[in-house]
């Protein structure tokens, strides 16, 4: 009987439209119409903000960077702290004023303890916060105060009619069902959406060409032969004086190429019996679910780059693909730590900026390359948006000076990979001619490795 038995799971309508109408829904009517009647707008306002917060998270890792856990037990709460917060100010009144409301207060509990208690993304916070100062302001009880810019061609306002619990239920079933990215502030999404589309459509296309493959053990043979062809047989190991172990950067690139050498000398040892990588492979951080084939591809591209720096003349004047660093983030530290051994200086002084990448070879000067911008592309120290889903950066240098950043400069992350699971660091660049806070809305970051 259970096993003719069917399993029946509902789940609740996806899109912003259902969300608002659940939200609203929840809320007993007399809690909307209690006054002041300033209450109303702000019950709505509370339910669209919970609405753009969860629907972002349909497009993880570009609306939140990583997957978080909003509830409607978060949207309970939010409105227990906004009768409280009223009912603190309006003193039974029947009205009060858009502007003695407080906002402050509703913007840093939501921010700091409802929602912003769950984020542990720095760049995630920024957007928590960028979207609650953009709604939780005086200016959203103005007519024409903006929810949405572009609604075929139209702005989308706030309802002007917020007095009772059926009227927002009737605004909101009169949006248009299809809901498009750019609601919840994800302009460029649907390109990110489409080409992940035709990756699949690629990878269908591979399953479909290997139905009429010979059997898997003359696959794994013609794999073995390929991957060794393209793996040299060892890594030259760098030598150690008395004075290159003093250099933070060569005791870097040391570590980095005695890792390279072990695993490369167990990659060429090694039988390789499945399609997922084997245990003892996992020297380093890579993505879940990457197969043996796209981790050898990445491994080779990283032991390349590893038999080149093993037979530089000058470490410090080499250029360095950060995703195919063991340990990236170290390799940060090291020219931090090289700088200041250098100059005398103290590394709490020190700020990392992002120069030109013509500016030459300078011992000073360090040089990235192959990066990939999403949502943005560079141009010395500034950005612009773009709407294109991502510009490739071929090379991008930095230095580290006594000199603070810019006041108009803006954070963009950096992350391993693009799942954004791993963040590695900031890099300041000077916005051009765009709001600061659609860098965070836009979900703007660089990735050092796109092969994985």
């Amino acid at each position: 009987m259970i096993q003719a038995s069917r399993v029946l799971i509902f789940e609740p309508s996806t899109g912003l439209k259902a969300n608002l109408l659940r939200s609203l829904s929840s809320i007993v009517p007399a809690r909307i119409t209690k006054a002041p009647a300033e209450r109303s707008r702000l019950y709505f306002i509370i339910c669209w903000f919970h609405a753009i917060v969860q629907e972002r998270l349909r497009y993880q890792p570009l609306g939140w960077a990583n997957p978080y856990e909003f509830t409607d037990a978060d949207l309970r709460v939010a409105c227990d702290t906004l009768d409280s917060t009223v009912d603190l100010i309006a003193q039974n009144r029947a009205n009060v004023k858009p502007d003695s409301l407080p906002w402050m207060a509703l913007r840093t509990l939501l921010s700091q303890c409802i929602y912003g208690g769950k984020i542990d993304n720095d760049f995630d916070q920024v957007l928590l916060d960028t979207l609650l100062d953009r709604l939780f302001t005086a200016k959203s009880f103005d007519t024409e105060f903006v929810l949405v810019d572009d609604i075929d061609g139209k702005a989308l306002h706030t309802p002007e009619e917020t007095g009772s619990k059926d009227s927002l239920i009737n605004w909101v079933i009169n949006i248009k069902s299809l809901q498009k990215p750019n609601w919840i502030g994800q302009e460029f999404v649907r390109k990110m959406l489409k080409m992940s589309d035709d990756e699949l459509a690629y990878e269908a296309d591979d399953l479909e060409s290997s139905k009429n493959s010979p059997t898997w053990m003359v696959q794994l043979s013609g794999q073995c032969r390929t991957w060794l062809d393209s793996l040299p047989e060892q890594l030259q190991r760098l030598r150690r004086t008395k004075d290159n172990v003093r250099d933070p950067l060569f005791r870097f690139f040391e570590r980095e190429i005695n890792l390279g050498a072990k695993l490369l000398a167990d990659l060429v040892a090694a039988l390789v019996k499945s399609k997922r990588v084997p245990a003892n492979w996992h020297q380093f951080a890579v993505p879940k679910g990457v197969t043996a084939l796209e981790w050898m591809r990445d491994f080779v591209q990283r032991v390349e780059q590893l038999k080149r720096l093993s037979t530089a003349e000058n470490l410090r004047l080499e250029e360095v693909w950060l995703g195919g660093m063991f340990f990236p983030e170290a390799y940060i530290t090291a020219t931090r730590q090289l700088i200041a051994q250098t100059n005398g200086w103290s590394l709490e002084q020190m700020y990392m900026h992002v120069t030109t990448a013509n500016g030459g070879q300078s011992k000073s000067l360090f040089t990235l390359t192959d990066l990939r911008a999403i949502g943005v592309s560079c141009e010395a120290n500034t950005i612009r948006l773009t709407d294109e889903v991502h510009v490739e950066v071929p090379k991008l240098q930095f230095t580290w000076t006594l000199e603070k950043h810019s006041p108009k400069s803006v954070v963009v992350p950096v992350y391993l990979y693009s799942n954004r699971a791993k963040f590695l660091f900031g890099l300041h660049f000077v916005p051009i001619e765009f709001e600061p806070s659609l860098l965070s809305q836009r979900g703007v970051a660089f990735v050092t490795n796109c092969s994985l």
